[in-house]
């Protein structure tokens, strides 16, 4: 019955991509709204062929996060927005909206290779589970909350400014970056074989949880959110796959209000112009997603008129491994962040040619998006690969989970920046799992606990 599902599944899948392909290369530039519609009803299909072949594991899965959140990155604005509401938000800035149709397909095929090696790769049952042997010294934990503390010290700093001109220098940054790796360490260390709440709480201790939640509070006082997201939807992930399974109720109940709050966190830190307004509601709480859809359409053209990047545009998330490795990189070979990141690139291809943007404006990073920075790099065989890996990749880690740590942490680090994921760089998440890698190994190897992948 299992093969059976998958077989069908994967040939509905085929025949939707090659329909989209068709289109894609058939069709001229120019917005339809029935083809962007179809997109529409072409990507609710391919995630309900995933959910149903996941249906006997768990809904809690990075599938149902990133899938929610691509939706709303890619396909709310051309479909209810366009029309109705043409300047939302930081769709003001313009752009050129022959690429709006276009756009829509190409992250439909992008989503539908995704689809096609995430279901091909599927596991039948749910694995048995490992014991891992992870260790967590106190060392460890004071060193991480020295570094949660010193952090806060430098966001305290910045309470009562404008969000947008927030800045805690290169330094803050990197130690922003050890927070992220100690925390995420020591979160999936205490969880993995603990049965409880209570067995995480007494591996982690009482100082780490106060100062980690302090760390949250001072990061939402300030304005940011990715942090609290990030640590929110890890836990949830943790509890989920060691402690209880939460059921789709309780999960959806959990999304709407993290959603609803912060969504009012958004509106109060930005404020309105009566541009970001629209009549729907689930519109309105998405917004930060649906602005990053007018990314795609700029990279896209910028792709299409000047040239592929072939993987130039990566650079900065990749040397980012290595402690000020874009400022070597960019220094050794002359290059500018803006030809080395996509979000870069699309702010300063609005900004350098946009002279009515009024000075304040100009410090609004207006972010990239996932299928427009693949596009940038590689176009739509880029699109197509990358998105196939990228289903690969979830699918063997979600299988192996169970049974290796590193995999374990893999899927983890995606799954808590599933939101953010489709309005992010491709190569978003490799610095952080690099150094919680690095830090695994290094301790484990050490006291001779390392477990062979």
């Amino acid at each position: 019955m299992i093969n059976f599902l998958r077989t069908y599944s994967l040939v509905i899948l085929g025949i939707m991509m090659s329909i989209a392909i068709i289109m894609y290369f058939t069709l001229p530039l120019g917005y339809s709204k029935t083809v962007c519609t179809n997109c529409f009803i072409f990507y609710l299909i391919a995630v309900f062929l995933i959910a149903i072949n996941n249906i006997k594991q768990t809904f809690i899965t990075f599938d149902t996060v990133f899938a929610l959140s691509y939706l709303y990155t890619n396909f709310i604005y051309p479909v209810f927005l366009y029309e109705t509401n043409y300047n939302f938000s930081l769709f003001r800035f313009g752009f050129n909206d022959r690429y709006i149709t276009h756009c829509t397909l190409l992250a439909l095929i992008g989503y539908l290779a995704y689809a096609l090696f995430r279901i091909g790769f599927f596991v039948k049952c749910t694995p048995k589970r490992e014991r891992f042997n992870i260790l967590i010294n106190n060392k460890l934990k004071h060193i991480s909350i020295c570094s949660m503390f010193f952090l806060c010290l430098l966001y305290i700093k910045n309470i009562g400014t404008d969000y947008t001109q927030v800045d805690i220098g290169s330094i803050g940054g990197y130690l922003q970056d050890i927070c992220n790796t100690l925390i995420l360490y020591l979160l999936f260390a205490s969880s993995c074989n603990s049965k409880s709440i209570k067995d995480i709480f007494n591996k982690l201790g009482i100082s780490f949880c106060v100062m980690l939640l302090i760390t949250i509070f001072v990061q939402l006082l300030i304005g940011s959110r990715t942090f609290t997201l990030r640590i929110g939807l890890i836990v949830i992930f943790l509890y989920n796959t060691f402690i209880h399974r939460l059921n789709i109720i309780k999960f959806c109940a959990l999304l709407f209000v993290g959603a609803f709050f912060m969504f009012s966190l958004g509106a109060s830190r930005n404020g309105s112009d009566g541009t970001s307004i629209s009549k729907y509601f689930f519109v309105n709480i998405g917004e930060e997603l649906i602005i990053n859809n007018r990314s795609l359409y700029v990279l896209t053209e910028y792709a299409d008129t000047n040239g592929f990047s072939f993987g130039k545009s990566f650079l900065m998330n990749i040397c980012s491994i290595i402690p000020y490795g874009n400022t070597i990189l960019n220094n050794a070979f002359n290059l500018s962040e803006e030809d080395t990141h996509s979000g870069y690139k699309n702010t300063m291809i609005t900004f350098k040619y946009d002279r009515t943007i009024s000075s304040k404006e100009q410090f609004i990073g207006l972010g990239t998006n996932l299928i427009g920075d693949i596009y940038l790099s590689f176009g739509l065989f880029g699109v197509i690969s990358l998105m196939s890996l990228l289903g690969y990749l979830i699918a063997k880690s979600d299988n192996l989970k169970y049974q290796s740590f590193v995999w374990l942490m893999f899927y983890g680090m995606f799954f808590m920046n599933a939101i953010y994921y489709p309005r992010s760089e491709y190569f978003n998440l490799i610095r952080i799992f690099v150094w919680t890698y690095f830090l695994y190994y290094y301790l484990n190897k050490r006291n001779k606990k390392w477990k062979k992948i």
